[in-house]
């Protein structure tokens, strides 16, 4: 019967494997972006480090060096897992975008599986996980499931796997399985900023799930248990996170990137009004009117007395209380996010890890607190039509990254038909766009001479090269942001031929 039980999980998560797999790459496949190869926004990174391991400027001992190694090293960013997996990626994969895209695909489908456990796990149907599991990584966050630099797809899989970790553990407690929470919260808290910041919401998560577990006499008898149970566990993610916390304020700092990090000037009552308008954004309407719905259900559950008193009896005092820190641990993860993001704001790939604490607070948290089937069925109604309307949008969104990969990929191909490699090429979109386009033509095509301009600084070279350039006119190839035209840089127009669009700006190419 044992052995049953245990093959039919072991089933159920195969099945579940399955699914995620076709749910994912059905959209990678279908709309193309497994196949868009370069970007010019991240993939850069790629493109400089593989010609470092290629030239031989980089070698296997640098995955260490400057990955493992350099925890504490002074940056823009806290990130050393990112900046390891991305060398040793690097290394492994070279320029095989396809291989990539894969990587990062099955990235997502693990933590579609492992959110899928965790909600069975804590005692969901099979279509609440489903449903939970696929809610967190659809929607505007769904660009992590192609783009190749952001750092999610990995933080979440090193968050969701601490969690599923944290609940084995309190179920069963050995020391391999509380090494394996101290390990999975190291490798999450190392992802990113935003990981770190998740390691007081893992502890809180620890008690919960343990008094959820547990059958203990008294609140007091469950506390100083459950301390005892997880004194490693706590002092291991308390010793990460003053680590990560040093690091971060003292050698990255807190202000490294204007738009992001705390503003020490704005005090409690700023961060309240940047935190209100945040929550006006597109990006979170979805959000903001599946809580509101979930809120009225469970009113009207409650209110009309649809929860029997009986059920409220059976529930143990501590277990009540586990239920409370369950919610409060799911509220912490999206409160320390809003804080976190409140002057840069929340949307697209910054929505994960907020969307965890969300997703599990709303169809976990307060769907089983909803006694009467008619409102757990409607919330589930709502949850589910959200999902697909979220899911359709992801199909464009690929559909539009793929689009551009192929434009941008149109763009080069022109580029190396008709110029000659000592012909001038000017771009003006942004910095990064600008210095990522110069890298390729120069590494692939072997064009040097790629500038830019803007008002403070006139012309400037992209590739590091002593030659000067005057004006427009001495460039063979411009391309401009799409809202801007040559009369605006008073170019006369009819000297340049528009090819089209490469994704990120328009192209012109000087006639004769």
């Amino acid at each position: 019967m044992m052995v049953n039980l245990k093959q039919r999980k072991v089933n159920e998560v195969i099945i579940a494997g399955v699914i995620s797999l076709i749910y994912v790459f059905s959209v990678l496949l279908f709309s193309g972006t497994l196949f868009s190869g370069y970007h010019l926004v991240d993939d850069h990174e790629i493109l400089s480090y593989v010609t470092a391991f290629q030239n031989g400027t980089y070698s296997w001992k640098t995955i260490f060096t400057t990955g493992i190694f350099d925890y504490f090293a002074e940056g823009i960013r806290f990130r050393p897992l990112y900046i390891t997996l991305r060398l040793l990626r690097s290394w492994f994969f070279g320029t095989n975008y396809i291989a990539w895209y894969i990587t990062v695909g099955m990235e997502v489908v693990s933590c579609l599986i492992l959110a899928y456990c965790i909600v069975r796990k804590m005692g969901g149907r099979v279509l609440q996980a489903g449903l939970v599991s696929t809610l967190i990584v659809t929607g505007e966050q769904s660009e992590i499931w192609w783009r190749l630099g952001p750092q999610e797809p990995t933080g979440l899989l090193c968050c969701l796997w601490c969690m599923l970790a944290i609940k084995k553990y309190e179920e069963s407690p050995k020391l391999s399985k509380g090494l394996g929470v101290v390990l999975a919260s190291f490798l999450m808290a190392a992802s990113k900023e935003s990981f770190t910041i998740l390691l007081p919401s893992m502890g809180l998560f620890c008690i919960a799930c343990d008094f959820l577990e547990s059958h203990y006499h008294n609140l007091w008898d469950g506390i100083k248990k459950t301390f005892k149970k997880n004194i490693w566990i706590f002092l291991g993610m308390f010793l990460i996170f003053c680590i990560n916390i040093y690091v971060i304020v003292y050698k990255v700092g807190l202000l490294s990137i204007g738009y992001a990090g705390i503003d020490r000037e704005a005090g409690v009552s700023g961060y309240i009004i940047m935190i209100q308008g945040m929550l006006k954004w597109d990006s979170l309407r979805v959000y903001e009117g599946i809580f509101g719905v979930s809120v009225i259900l469970l009113l009207i559950s409650l209110i009309c007395g649809w929860r029997g008193k009986q059920q409220i009896e059976k529930t143990s005092f501590v277990k009540k209380i586990g239920k409370l820190l369950l919610g409060l641990t799911m509220l912490s993860i999206v409160m320390g996010q809003l804080v976190l993001y409140a002057r840069s704001g929340m949307s697209v790939r910054y929505l994960i890890p907020a969307s965890v604490g969300f997703i599990f607070f709303v169809f976990h948290v307060m769907l089983t607190e909803m006694s009467n089937k008619y409102c757990r069925g409607v919330l589930m109604g709502v949850g589910y039509l959200t999902l697909i309307f979220l899911y359709l949008g992801v199909w464009q969104d690929g559909r539009d990254y793929a689009l551009q990969g192929r434009l941008l990929n149109n763009c080069f191909a022109t580029v190396e038909k008709d110029l000659e490699r000592e012909d001038n090429i000017i771009i003006c979109i942004n910095d990064e766009t600008n210095n990522s386009f110069a890298l390729y033509v120069d590494i692939n095509l072997g064009m040097k001479h790629v500038y830019s301009w803007n008002e403070e600084m006139g012309f400037y070279s992209l590739s590091n090269i002593d030659g000067e350039l005057g004006s427009f006119e001495e460039a063979k190839c411009i391309i401009l942001p799409d809202n801007m035209q040559l009369s605006d840089y008073e170019i006369e127009e009819n000297d340049y031929s528009c090819t089209g669009s490469m994704g990120y700006g328009l192209m012109y190419l000087k006639k004769g």
